[in-house]
């Protein structure tokens, strides 16, 4: 066989560019739910380190993902970094953290969208709800 050009630039690119389509963006998006789903909100550190690897997930996303995604992916990662550092045993923290979905209904709303319209895939709104409807 014949090789033309560099394959490792080649696959740097490529790495750059893999959540663009819609398998590698769901599988981004399970993986980090499956992180979520863990989470033990008796265990700080645990919590903590969560959060922390929500946000990395997400930021990965801001620069990798579609680009209609990018700043909802940015500003849900903000978020996921300040909620690293609260302290949960401070009531005031979990009101901070109660208020979430209202923070940032817009990105998650758009996010959602966009996995129904372009990925023909349904995002989980709530454990109760069976899947987002735009």
């Amino acid at each position: 066989g014949v090789t033309v050009g560099g394959g490792v630039a080649g696959a740097k690119v490529e790495t750059k560019r893999s959540a663009s389509t819609c398998s590698d963006l769901i599988k981004k998006y399970q993986k980090s739910s499956k992180t979520a789903s863990t989470i033990d909100p008796t265990n700080l550190p645990s919590l903590q380190a969560s959060y922390k690897a929500a946000a990395k997930e997400l930021r990965s996303l801001a620069s990798s993902g579609p680009s209609a995604l990018r700043a909802s992916f940015r500003h849900l990662a903000t978020g996921y970094d300040q909620f690293a550092k609260l302290d949960f045993s401070n009531p005031a923290s979990l009101a901070q953290l109660s208020q979430f979905a209202t923070t940032y209904a817009a990105d998650l709303q758009r996010i959602g969208q966009y996995f129904a319209k372009q990925c023909k895939f349904t995002i989980p709104t709530t454990p109760t709800t069976s899947g987002f409807t735009p």
